[in-house]
């Protein structure tokens, strides 16, 4: 009976052990499954000034919740002991009485664990509040993106990286042209309304490519990690001519107006300073051409990014006129605004809402290699195919050369699927006539389902990786993001088995 009373006392003083083990424990899987900080949202919580008090508040609250700890671990401690103590003293007492303190045991470990249950929840609204608080100090008030202190966080990540891994990182400095005379006309809440709208044009173009920040009064700054100015010149000339169509509806007067732009990519002599610096004489340089232009510095000289004509979308790699039958399409801006009044929609209460991406497979190679002709029998065929496949109420867009998306309504990620899936597996039997015989074509699909904390241009982002990733992995493929992972689709998992989990 003493081996079996020692025994009970060890298990139940190591409670204390166990319980503030799964504290922590729950701490850590807590925050690996919240939101983290961004690296600039860290660089930023350092460079941090905070008011005094804030600063004091949030010290204090944090201290009260540890001494509560100490004190109710202390406190719990104490019982146990006690109760190891009786268990002791009992020795060969009756069994009713050993049983009576096993349970004023329990009990504690309970209490215990309901008391740390409590304390968990108020560290984690601190923590958020002082996430909150980092957020802030990094956002732009007026248009709620990144403000200066951020771009310069993101300069030195930037910076970082290159230095590292060599991994390239491009800015586009964007600013409003004439800006004085909204301000002059119409007053500074019309300025205000421009620099907003701005803001909500470029965060629509860019979507997860790009970090937008304030850089300074009417002029923006916006960061392409990863990216070469090459890649970034279309969208940069697609973001200048969306400005120039926007139309402000302020009072009883419809503002319109126009940006320039400046691009260029870090490289090995001058860092990120000289990369904006070098944006920055790019920017000059469109303002002397006659402004709501843009240009690119290649380290020595600037060159005029190339203008879309205002019937057509070019192709900035290939030069590529997008044809006639595209009208039949929307184009990427009509459909970012789709999203968002149907993403509206559906959050006061539809019942579903789901998109598929798709891109034709290593587009830019039957371009050039088969020609113009075949390349746009190629689009053709697939908008054929798209068309075919939806309702009346869904929305089929152009996004870009060789890349289209949909919009399904009242639709879930499972029929969405088995649609990207057969259209894939239709579309890779497909053949169209070339200048030297029948081409074979095969495009990546990514399919994604609206969630409740989406933002506008979010679900689309997963949708995007989802293709991303099965263009990687050789192209005709299907793959599907439910929000965390991307998994392959295919007719016998359409999605419920998942494979190659990602």
């Amino acid at each position: 009976m003493s081996i079996f009373i020692n025994l009970l006392a060890c298990v139940f003083t190591g409670g204390i052990g166990t319980a503030i083990g799964w504290f922590i424990q729950r701490r850590i899987h807590r925050n690996n499954t919240k939101a983290r900080p961004t690296s600039s949202e860290s660089k930023g919580f350092e460079a941090l000034n905070l008011e005094k008090h804030d600063v004091e508040s949030l010290m204090s609250t944090l201290k009260d919740t540890y001494e509560g700890i100490a004190f109710d671990v202390e406190t719990h401690s104490e019982s146990v002991q006690e109760a190891s103590t009786r268990l002791r003293e009992q020795g060969a007492g009756t069994s009713d009485a050993i049983m009576k303190i096993m349970k004023s045991m329990l009990q504690a470990n309970s209490k215990l664990q309901s008391q740390l249950e409590v304390a968990e929840d108020k560290l984690f609204d601190q923590a958020r509040q002082i996430q909150s608080h980092v957020i802030e100090a990094n956002t732009d008030a007026l248009t709620l993106v990144s403000n200066r202190r951020a771009f310069d966080n993101e300069m030195i990540l930037a910076q970082e990286q290159y230095a590292t891994d060599g991994k390239p990182v491009s800015v586009m400095m964007v600013d409003v042209d004439h800006f004085k005379k909204f301000n002059d006309n119409y007053g500074h809440h019309a300025g205000d309304e421009v620099l907003k709208s701005v803001a909500r044009t470029l965060r629509r173009k860019v979507k997860r490519n790009g970090h937008i920040c304030r850089y300074g009064g009417e002029e923006f700054a916006v960061i392409f990690h990863g990216q070469t100015t090459e890649v970034c010149l279309e969208w940069a000339e697609q973001a200048r001519a969306e400005l120039a169509r926007t139309q402000i509806h302020y009072e009883d007067e419809v503002l319109t107006i126009t940006a320039s732009g400046g691009l260029a990519e870090i490289n090995e002599h001058d860092g990120v300073a000289g990369m904006v610096r070098r944006a920055d004489d790019a920017l000059y340089a469109a303002k002397e051409d006659g402004r709501n232009c843009g240009f690119w510095n290649d380290g020595n000289h600037n060159y005029r990014i190339p203008t879309l004509d205002a019937d057509t979308s070019t192709d900035m790699r290939t030069g590529h006129v997008q044809p006639a039958w595209s009208a039949e399409l929307n184009d990427a801006s009509a459909f970012c605004d789709e999203i968002g009044r149907r993403l509206s929609e559906w959050k006061r209460g539809g019942s579903g809402l789901a998109l598929s991406v798709l891109k034709v497979d290593n587009w830019v190679d039957v371009f050039t290699t088969h020609g113009e002709p075949t390349a746009d029998l190629v689009l053709q065929a697939t908008s054929q195919f798209l068309k075919a496949s939806v309702r009346d109420m869904d929305n089929v867009a152009m996004l870009g050369e060789g890349q289209f998306a949909m919009l399904f309504p009242s639709a879930r990620l499972e029929n969405t699927s088995k649609i990207g899936e057969r259209l894939r597996s239709a579309i890779s039997r497909c053949e169209v006539p070339g200048e030297h015989g029948k081409v074979n074509f095969t495009v990546s699909v990514g399919i994604s389902e609206a969630r409740g904390d989406d933002a506008e241009g979010d679900f689309l982002a997963r949708a995007q990786e989802a293709m991303s990733l099965a263009g990687s992995l050789g192209g005709n493929l299907c793959y599907a993001h439910d929000g965390e992972k991307s998994f392959r689709v295919t007719m016998q998992n359409t999605p419920v088995r998942r494979k190659n989990l990602v």
